[in-house]
């Protein structure tokens, strides 16, 4: 098993290796070098010409030959009054259309361009070059007396208006094949600059240094070592925010702050030292990245261009940088939610907790996509981001401004009112990034190079849960409590073997459940922890083979053929309360598929000698597992081998949710009566509200001091100590500062997706 692991992590490390190997090399800047092919204003502005050649003709005077080369001198004549202030003027072997042709007597601010093939190019550098019937433009050319030369000219009067001539030494015109620019291919590179791969390597640079730092946090995660320190938080002691701040009331000024600034505040607060450094490395890769782009185009517009009024491919460099920035957050906002990915067995972060990170760099992308926006618009104006025109390096600025549409829709879609309580929905609008993808290639084809890597981990991720979906399930038992709660236990071998496998780093693991009856989207499936194991046996089954009033009478060591979830409907109309529904009409007939399993906890509980679980309502689910694990001497003393005390904190508003776990939870008491030397149990549990429902488990009525229970819990635990939570976010975020105050190293479990 250790040996598949460590090849699974030897397979990841080489597939990321080899992703950001193919984003270094293939996404070079692309041949589009207006100087050679020509203004290319029609990318940017309509040409509103009333003739193609506007009135003018390439004259070649009476050609004279040495014997090995010919000469002749060139002019552009006009035949009325027009004029153009700047142009390009190219010649080529009329044969293969290679650049050939020597210039020379050239008139004042014009100059040979050095970029395009053979040199055989003319260009202007001033705008004081103006050029019309009465100053025309005239020079020289030599070439070999072997070849025919074909010419192109392209003269720019304003803006918004240019002309294109051809002519040649024999007549003949040139072919479209060889006067029009040729299309780049993605994968194009430039091989003799080098310098193009600098802007990638500095973006993925510091993304790689923080994929580095992750893997040596996840292989030192434990007390007193680099990844126990990079888990803990920034600030011992709590910052608190006023208590408006965290209504969840939609008439609260708290909701919409929160909402506006994205919990920007809270999260700072919550921050660990690992968080902080990946945010500050992530910063740095957009700001250097974004320095190097301007840079590098600000030095080819200095190169080609001078003349401030010519429209060219290298205008707008902060606009363009941006547009480059947005391609590389695009690419890295798909590598993270990907479920059957490389992170968990490279980095040991679980997709439920990369989540988080997709969210954050999807922010920073749409800030991006924003600024591009704005920067084109202000440079060309808002209307002609609607233009559709084939250009060297995409399809038009249309297809650029229905994907921004579109990853509109998904932020908003995406925000945490819509996504909470609208979760199919939200879902279904992020569909709309597939279209998205595709129109953002559409708009600039080389986007498609930084794709294909997070594009093809999503296809294998894709078939791998095809193959989960094909595995069949069955609810043995269903239970409601309290009608709002329904345990549903699933007869899934396969999944209960892995999480068996996977011993105490399978704790905090959830599955996605989807419910055919009450839904035929495949689509729509939803995240729950598991909450324990379901064995052939039952649970009575086991209690009635205590005799001897033993922990080891209870059968918990072995193996399980399913799993239990308990689910907490979240209100009328939800898809929870129409699964509680379909749970109490159907029983066990209701008909479910699995997902899974993912995640795990960010601590090593293996290496911690005490436990600190603190539960509010539903969110004691994800704690029972390590209960019952610890129950089991077996178990517990192959999988939490350091462990040596467990407490659990559980408050909950009605005695009737004790029902919930009522047999391990009697059982549990059952062991804190035993005096052991090697593992000691404390059970707090707390109803804050009356109830008519009588049970048998000890519980405390009214609320808890926590603060006072987690200072005792430290002070009872010498040694390595952990706390566990999960609940409601005023309990945890109150428990987290207590836990942390007390030298506890933290986890707390996501409870919503």
């Amino acid at each position: 098993s250790r040996l598949f692991s460590f090849s699974r992590m030897l397979r990841s490390c080489a597939s990321l290796c080899a992703c950001l190997l193919l984003l270094e090399v293939v996404t070079a800047y692309p041949e589009i070098s207006g100087s050679c092919y020509g203004m290319i204003t029609d990318s940017h502005h309509p040409n509103n010409a009333k003739t193609l050649d506007g009135g003018f003709k390439i004259v070649l005077s009476p050609i004279t030959s040495n014997g090995t080369y010919k000469s002749a001198t060139l002019s552009i004549n006009s035949t009325g009054y027009g004029n153009f202030k700047g142009f390009l003027f190219k010649s080529y072997d009329l044969l293969n259309g290679g650049g050939l042709g020597e210039f020379s007597s050239l008139p004042p601010y014009t100059a040979v361009l050095d970029s395009c093939p053979g040199k055989a190019a003319v260009t202007h550098y001033s705008e004081e070059a103006y050029f019309n019937k009465d100053k025309p433009l005239r020079f020289t050319i030599q070439w070999p007396s072997n070849k025919e030369l074909g010419f192109q000219a392209f003269l720019v009067e304003s803006t918004n208006t240019w002309y294109e001539l051809r002519s040649s030494t024999n007549g003949d015109y040139l072919p479209d094949d060889i006067t029009k620019p040729p299309r780049e291919g993605p994968f194009t590179v430039r091989l003799n600059q080098s310098k193009w791969v600098v802007g990638p390597l500095v973006f993925y640079g510091p993304i790689l240094l923080i994929v580095i730092g992750a893997i040596l946090s996840h292989l030192t995660n434990g007390p007193g070592k680099f990844g126990g320190f990079m888990h803990r938080k920034l600030f011992s002691k709590e910052l608190g925010l006023p208590e408006w701040y965290h209504s969840e009331s939609l008439t609260s000024p708290g909701f919409w702050v929160r909402l506006a600034t994205m919990d920007v505040a809270q999260s700072f607060i919550e921050m660990t030292w690992g968080e902080m450094l990946t945010y500050l490395l992530l910063m740095a890769s957009q700001i250097a990245s974004l320095i190097v782009w301007i840079v590098m185009l600000s030095d080819e517009q200095s190169k080609y261009f001078h003349y401030k009024d010519h429209v060219h491919p290298y205008d707008a460099v902060v606009a363009r940088a941006f547009g480059r920035l947005l391609q590389y957050n695009l690419a890295l906002t798909l590598f993270l939610p990907t479920r059957h990915s490389l992170w968990p067995s490279l980095i040991g972060i679980s997709f439920e907790r990369l989540i988080k990170y997709h969210r954050i760099v999807s922010r920073v992308t749409f800030v991006v996509m924003i600024i591009h926006l704005i920067l084109m618009s202000a440079q060309y104006g808002f209307l002609q981001m609607f233009t559709v025109t084939d250009t060297l390096w995409g399809f038009g600025n249309l297809f650029g401004m229905l994907a921004g549409i579109g990853m509109l829709l998904i932020v908003l879609f995406a925000l945490e009112p819509v996504r909470r309580s609208a979760y199919d929905l939200f879902m279904a609008v992020h569909l709309l990034a597939f279209p998205v993808l595709v129109l953002a290639v559409l708009h600039a084809t080389d986007t498609v190079v930084h794709l294909i890597p997070p594009l093809a981990l999503f296809v294998f991720d894709f078939l791998l849960r095809m193959y989960q979906w094909m595995i069949n399930v069955k609810v043995q038992e269903v239970k409601v409590y309290d009608e709002d709660v329904v345990n549903l236990k699933i007869v899934c071998p396969a999944v209960a073997e892995r999480l068996w496998n996977k011993g105490a780093r399978a704790i905090g693991s959830f599955v996605s459940i989807a419910c055919s009856d009450i839904s035929a989207n495949p689509s729509a499936l939803h995240p729950f922890s598991v909450s324990g194991f379901l064995r052939e046996r039952s649970k009575e089954q086991e209690m009635s083979q205590m005799a001897d009033g033993t922990l080891e009478g209870m059968d918990l060591g072995s193996k399980p053929v399913g799993i239990q979830v308990h689910i907490k409907s979240m209100g009328p109309k939800t898809w929870t309360q129409r699964l509680l529904e379909a749970a109490k009409n159907k029983g066990s007939d209701i008909r479910v598929r699995l997902e899974g399993p993912y995640g795990h906890m960010s601590l090593k509980l293996a290496e911690f000698q005490h436990v600190l679980m603190i539960a509010g309502g539903i969110g004691i689910t994800p704690m029972m597992p390590v209960l019952e694990m610890a129950l089991s001497p077996e178990r517990r003393k192959s999988e939490l081998p350091a462990l040596r005390s467990l407490r659990l904190i559980w408050i909950v508003q009605s005695s009737a949710h004790l029902l919930w776990f009522q047999e391990l939870l009697e059982h549990a008491f059952m062991q804190t009566q035993m005096m052991s030397t090697d593992f000691q149990l404390k059970l707090h549990l707390y109803v804050t509200q009356k109830s008519q429902v009588l049970v048998k488990i000890p519980f405390t009525l009214g609320r808890p001091q926590l603060s006072e229970l987690i200072r005792i819990a430290a002070q009872e635990s010498m040694g390595d100590k952990a706390a566990l939570l999960c609940g409601p976010t005023g309990l945890t975020r109150e428990a987290s500062a207590r836990a942390s105050e007390n030298g506890f190293s933290v986890h707390v479990e996501t409870f919503r997706l």
